[in-house]
């Protein structure tokens, strides 16, 4: 038998007597020893916080060069792609004003050639009753008046004929200083006067005044008409003293002339007096038409919405001159009721010079081009 010393002995009892302490301490191991705490919310809002590096340490931890989206934006280099475009934008624009300008020029070119279409085709279009407004109509088969908006057939039916009457010029019709404009007036000629209006225009290279053409038209007994559309509410006393005035002054004009015989004045005096007994005490409103229809120079019937109010200058036309055609210089004398037309395309004291002015321009057309540009 082994013998430890004593103090050996002493020092093994007291190790013994510590290890049974601590494990006496201890709790009993079992399977529900293993089972942790579980974190709170609270709990790992810290331990995340704690993990997770300061904003400075998280964008020293990642240099520039690996974030391609940092890099191009704390780049100091001027960016290329920027100059390239500021370098082309005067070439874009040019290019932008180029494309503009040639896609103008396509649409007036199809505008006009449409307008030619539509003018020159008159064939296509039909003539219109008197009777039949023109704000019942198509645009295509009226002209209107850029001044008032008021538009006119451009094709009208002769109620005695049944032949076409053309448009050959339309205008407004003013009064007084302040240019008040009373209503919009059209010329209408039937198509064997346009041909020898044509040949007038053109004969021996000389220059006819747009009132000496007329006259002879008239005198050669050509039908002609006025077409008066009120561009604001009216009567017919209103108008008739308008159209009384007018032909007082030619007959005046005329009589310093030489130009107007005895005759010529007897007839006058009847057509005057016809004149002032014909326009019945009615009103004429905004857009309704009054028609003064010219048979040559020897009548004029007065229509009211294509019905026939009455006539003046009953008589026939002198012999010989009904359908005459030629140029002959005698056609310079005094038109009878016919002198009411040409007081609106008068070389002096015009009724209208927008009238005028446009049948000039349209028969200077006709004269070179062979047709109306407004057909």
């Amino acid at each position: 038998m082994l013998l430890l010393p004593t103090s050996v002995t002493a020092s093994v009892a007291s190790s013994s007597k510590l290890t049974l302490t601590r494990a006496a301490c201890s709790p009993p191991t079992s399977r529900f020893s293993k089972i942790q705490r579980p974190v709170g919310l609270l709990d790992r809002r810290y331990t995340a916080s704690a993990r997770r590096p300061s904003w400075p340490a998280r964008h020293r931890a990642t240099p520039a060069s690996h974030s391609p989206t940092q890099a191009r934006f704390s780049s100091t280099r001027p960016r290329a792609n920027s100059s390239k475009i500021l370098r082309a934008l005067p070439r874009l624009s040019s290019g932008l004003t180029l494309v503009g300008g040639t896609l103008a020029l396509l649409l007036a070119l199809c505008a006009s050639s449409q307008n030619n279409k539509v003018h020159s085709d008159s064939s296509s279009l039909s003539a219109i009753p008197l009777s039949t407004p023109s704000s019942s109509l198509p645009q295509s088969t009226k002209r209107t008046d850029i001044s008032t908006g008021e538009s006119l057939p451009r094709l009208l039916l002769s109620p005695a004929t049944n032949e076409k009457l053309h448009l050959v010029g339309l205008g407004v019709r003013t009064v007084s200083f302040l240019r008040v404009r009373v209503y919009v007036a059209g010329l209408y000629v039937d198509g064997k006067g346009l041909d020898r209006a044509k040949r007038l225009l053109g004969s021996q290279g000389k220059e006819e005044s747009t009132e000496a053409v007329l006259r002879q038209l008239l005198l050669g007994g050509t039908e002609c008409l006025i077409r008066i559309v009120p561009v604001r509410n009216t009567d017919m006393s209103h108008l008739r003293d308008g159209f009384l005035r007018s032909l007082q002054s030619r007959a005046k004009l005329a009589r310093r002339s030489g130009s107007l015989n005895a005759t010529d004045e007897h007839l006058l005096d009847s057509a005057l007096d016809s004149l002032r007994s014909l326009f019945p005490k009615a009103s004429v409103a905004k857009g309704q038409s009054l028609d003064l229809r010219f048979a040559g120079a020897s009548r004029m019937d007065v229509l009211f919405k294509g019905k026939r109010l009455g006539a003046v200058g009953e008589r026939p036309a002198p012999t010989g001159v009904r359908g005459r055609d030629t140029d002959d210089t005698a056609f310079d004398r005094w038109a009878g009721i016919g002198e009411l037309l040409l007081a609106y395309v008068a070389e002096k004291g015009e009724i209208s010079a927008p009238i005028k002015q446009d049948i000039e321009v349209n028969l200077q057309h006709l004269a070179q081009k062979g047709s109306l540009p407004i057909e």
